[in-house]
């Protein structure tokens, strides 16, 4: 009794507190000037299904300052949370730039519920301007969702939508608006609704344990000795210990025409790179499409970034989904023989001309979205017979063995997404990737690494639960590399926080390799609102967090005296470290098991 009469008190608080939050926000909408309604003025009662097992009807609402709503029902949990859409379209012209906000309310019919609100262009690629995750209990609640506009879009060329393919629920959605302010309002008179995740709090006991494992997994004992000219021990010598470089791989996506081009803000770019990064990947130009039409950029971009140290890894070889294949070869989708033929050759010449030079490709990217390739081989369709993901793999082992054939040296990944992101909890992907790679080292496919990419919005994935999907892929032994890192979110706190997480917890994973951002600056990033840096170069929080721990916490740089025997022990991050005593300098490599180095003194 007593538990119950404080869950309902629990209840009754939360009310409350939402309550005057929305009375809060309200005000803040309130004081915005006049935007202009982007959709069908019949708001919520406009909207349409998209997918299967789902019903939708308007019922009346009381108590609310609506009186209509769609009540939602999906029957059973699809493969994709995408695959049950609520949306309508644009009714109006957007600039890239402009302000917009959605306001809506929701509740759940019995059990707790989820959406999210996605505003996106209606066709390929669907770049987002917003991903709002959001749950929903029995009691109305309303939402505040800022929207900044990626792109151009004319009228009907964007849809906004509910997704609702998550597990079987029924919700309640009503008074939606869909307001465009136009360009330049402050971030900070926008009203929003925050979100969080699981173990964002300063005393999570994950942090306890990160240290630990970061202490043991990615720091070495230094020994230096100082000697004379005779060879003989120096004691109480000043010795200066400096890292120049990570052990661990941090970097990020970069493009080739960026680097190449010249200007301030193009000397920026090249400046940051070399700054931070002791890898990249080239975002586009190593496609297939991209590299048909101007190889020549990415090869120059590659040879820039080599002669100045930088690990170059390639992406992607392929990438077997129509969208993303020459229309050349789409052609060749109904002629199985061809098509392979066609794709051996086009991997055999990209590797060629790249031989010696990268020390990483993913061979195949986003299989389990991207599978017309597999389909046009095998003859057989997704969810067609038990074993269709293990038939669809075998057809990508030859990919990887042909990419081994033309250059032996690269380490060989296969990439996907939906691993770690929409919080953790996409089963199905994370199935399909699992299934897959077990089948391709069955086929003894040269598969040397996992790349999981990690493109967020704010269904922020908990910390714990991040490592729990590392362990289950950790146990095959690869190494794991986050090959495409991003934060969408209207809230740069947020960002700032769950970069300063996530970069820990994946430091602090003994499969884990290294991280690689999908970009940094605003001008150069496929969602500017995810970018570390804005367009005149200030840093947002996400890239304070970066900064601070890549560059600081985890980096050292130290000072220490030779004892009585001409020793001086240091405990590092492990890496590359220019060793000084007086005006002597030697290198040294800083490995786990620890080293030793003896310099010296003129």
């Amino acid at each position: 009794m007593i538990d119950l009469v404080f869950r309902a008190l629990r209840v009754s608080v939360f009310c409350l507190v939402s309550a005057a939050f929305a009375a809060t926000e309200d005000e803040k909408l309130a004081a915005l000037p006049r935007g202009k309604s982007v959709i069908d003025a019949r708001g919520i009662e406009a909207f349409e299904i998209l997918g299967s097992d789902v019903t939708s009807k308007i019922v009346d609402v009381t108590g609310q300052p609506f009186t209509k709503a769609a009540r939602l029902q999906n029957l059973k949990r699809p493969e994709h949370h995408y695959s049950i859409q609520f949306h309508a379209r644009t009714t109006e012209a957007i600039k890239k730039g402009d302000v917009l906000v959605a306001v809506f309310s929701a509740r759940s019919v019995e059990e707790p519920g989820q959406s999210s609100i996605v505003f996106e262009l209606n066709r390929v690629p669907y770049t987002k301007s917003a991903d709002y995750p959001f749950k929903v209990t029995p009691s109305w609640r309303r939402f505040y969702v800022p929207i900044f506009a990626s792109l151009d879009q004319s009228a009907g060329s964007a849809h906004v939508t509910f997704r609702l393919g998550y597990d079987p629920q029924t919700i309640e959605i009503g008074g939606l608006q869909l307001l465009n302010y136009g360009p330049g309002l402050a971030r900070d008179r926008l009203p929003y609704t925050p979100a969080t995740y699981g173990g964002r709090e300063t005393h999570a006991a994950w942090r306890t344990t990160a240290a630990e494992r970061i202490e043991r997994l990615r720091k070495g004992n230094l020994t230096v000795r100082a000697v004379d000219a005779k060879n003989q021990s120096v004691s109480g010598a000043k010795v200066r210990v400096r890292m120049k470089r990570h052990a661990f791989g941090w970097g990020s996506a970069v493009d080739a025409k960026t680097l190449l081009a010249e200007g301030h803000d193009h000397d920026r770019y090249r400046q940051h790179i070399l700054q931070n990064y002791n890898r990249v990947v080239l975002e586009n130009d190593l496609k297939w499409p991209a590299w048909e039409s101007d190889p020549q950029s990415a090869l120059q971009a590659v040879k820039w970034l080599r002669e100045r140290g930088i690990d170059v890894r390639g992406h992607c070889l392929v990438w077997p989904g129509k969208s993303n294949l020459p229309d050349s070869i789409n052609a060749l989708l109904g002629q199985p023989k061809e098509l392979l033929a066609v794709m051996d050759k086009h991997i055999r010449e990209e590797v060629t001309a790249l031989i010696g030079q990268l020390i990483e490709w993913d061979v195949v990217n986003e299989p389990f979205t991207n599978f017309d390739v597999q389909t046009a081989v095998t003859g057989i369709m997704r969810n067609s017979s038990p074993d269709w993901v293990e038939r669809h793999a075998s057809v990508l082992t030859d990919f990887f063995r042909t990419t081994r054939s033309a250059d032996p040296g690269p380490k060989l990944y296969l990439n996907d997404y939906s691993i770690l992101e929409t919080g953790g909890a996409d089963a199905p992907h994370q199935e399909h990737f699992e299934r897959t790679i077990r089948q391709l080292l069955a086929d003894k496919a040269p598969l040397d690494g996992i790349g999981i990419q990690g493109h967020f919005s704010e269904d922020l994935t908990d910390i714990p639960r991040l490592w729990e999907i590392l362990d289950r892929f950790g146990k095959f032994g690869l190494p794991i590399q986050i090959t495409e890192f991003d934060v969408n979110t209207y809230d740069e706190r947020l960002a700032g926080d769950y970069t300063r997480d996530f970069f820990t917890a994946m430091f602090a994973h003994e499969s884990v390799v290294g991280v690689l951002t999908w970009g940094f600056w605003e001008k150069r990033h496929w969602i500017p609102n995810s970018a570390l840096y804005r367009a005149d170069w200030s840093p947002r929080p996400a890239a304070t967090e970066w900064e601070r721990l890549v560059r600081q916490e985890w980096w050292t740089d130290t000072e220490v005296t030779t004892d009585a025997s001409g020793v001086a022990r240091i405990r590092g991050f492990l890496g590359d470290y220019d060793v000084s005593c007086g005006e002597a300098r030697k290198p040294v490599s800083l490995v786990r098991t620890g080293s030793e180095v003896t310099v010296q003194m003129r």
